[in-house]
């Protein structure tokens, strides 16, 4: 079946309607522009919705580690053994004991009709349906919701929520009036969760963080909520007195960041320094061994000729005293033709040598 549209003001329920007509099961689509969402039908039912943050098996995860305290990382791999079969994982999550059935169909029950519920609010966007042979692995506990008691609820609910909003946003701090709600009957706050948001208000928590870890869809949160308020269990903190412990809030928040930020970058900065020492370092290592290696290499290249120029030298005076000939010099060198210019050079260069007083002195006695 191909059915796409353009949402408009009570569009969505004339689409359910159609597709609870025709017995369809896949998948209905909706995308606002900024959040996408999902309605899942069986058999032309409602078995499971979802919009961003809001599904069955986030809030359950919430409510099995939040509310039962069960360790999350053992929740988590429970859910990971499981993904993908919501059907097996409430299967295994009853046989263990953890979760009883009639809570498993309430709670899923009320999820869903809560997301599905909040669909009705977009007043623009578009929808398309998905067709799917089977979606039986993705239904908690084998639910079924008729399509006309969410229309019928979606409906009382665009109301309420306005009356809600009046009181409620996002930002509000509450805090207890000392009037404690009465605990529900049957213990188990999936029926009434007066006493759990009741007892998560102290003046430091604002709507917005309850929904974001709570097990609680966004609508139940802002009904009770309001519940509260009305029962005068709880009063909101006026805008002024907000805004002063949102900031005390920000900025112990901020403290405690620097508090733990810095070790850390007290320890990048000593890893830094020691790297920069160690290059530092090997830098002066490695020049000063270059540079004995260039020294030590020059004196090699001139020993030949300075020895074969020391040989010349000696054969020179050896020919004059044997002919007792007056001797000449040139730079205080005796001349004869077996001393040549470069012989002069390289006598002349390692008398430098020899002198105490130049840098070439020294290098030969560091060698």
């Amino acid at each position: 079946m191909v059915l796409s549209g353009t949402l408009r003001e009570y569009i969505l329920a004339d689409v359910l309607q159609l597709l609870t007509q025709q017995k369809i099961t896949g998948m209905l689509i909706l995308n606002n522009g900024r959040t996408e969402g999902h309605i899942l039908f069986r058999n032309g039912s409602i078995v499971g919705a979802v919009r961003e943050h809001e599904t069955f098996l986030i809030k359950l995860f919430y409510y099995l580690t939040e509310v039962l305290q069960l360790p999350r990382n053992k929740v988590r791999e429970i859910f990971t053994a499981y993904d993908g079969k919501t059907a097996e994982l409430v299967a295994y999550l009853e046989n263990r004991g953890i979760l009883s059935r009639r809570d498993i169909e309430l709670y899923a029950t009320n999820v869903i009709i809560d997301v599905a519920c909040s669909l009705f609010l977009w007043k623009s966007g578009n929808y398309r349906f998905e067709s799917m042979a089977v979606v039986d692995h993705l239904v908690p506990a084998g639910i079924e919701i008729p399509v006309e008691n969410v229309v019928m609820e979606a409906m009382r609910r665009i109301d309420e929520w306005n009356q809600m909003r009046s009181v409620i946003n996002e930002e509000t701090l509450f805090i207890q009036t000392g009037k404690i709600p009465a605990i529900p009957s049957s213990g188990s706050p999936i029926e009434d969760p007066s006493l759990y948001i009741y007892h998560r208000l102290d003046g430091t928590v604002p709507v917005k963080i309850l929904l974001t870890d709570a097990f609680l869809t966004e609508y139940k949160i802002y009904e009770t909520l309001y519940q509260l308020w009305r029962n005068e269990n709880i009063q909101p903190l006026s805008e002024s007195v907000t805004k002063s412990i949102q900031a005390a809030i920000k900025k112990k928040e901020q403290d405690q960041y620097t508090a733990s930020i810095l070790p850390s970058l007290f320890s990048i900065l000593v890893t830094i320094v020691i790297i920069l020492l160690i290059i530092l370092f090997a830098w002066i290592f490695r020049d000063a061994v270059f540079s004995k290696k260039n020294i030590s290499s020059s004196l090699k290249r001139t020993e030949a000729p300075q020895h074969i120029a020391t040989e010349h030298l000696k054969e020179a005076h050896l020919f004059l005293q044997t002919r007792n000939l007056d001797t000449e010099e040139e730079n205080g060198l005796p001349l004869h033709p077996s001393i040549t210019r470069r012989d002069l050079r390289n006598l002349s260069q390692m008398r430098d040598y020899n002198k105490p007083d130049t840098g070439y002195y020294n290098k030969l006695n560091a060698r």
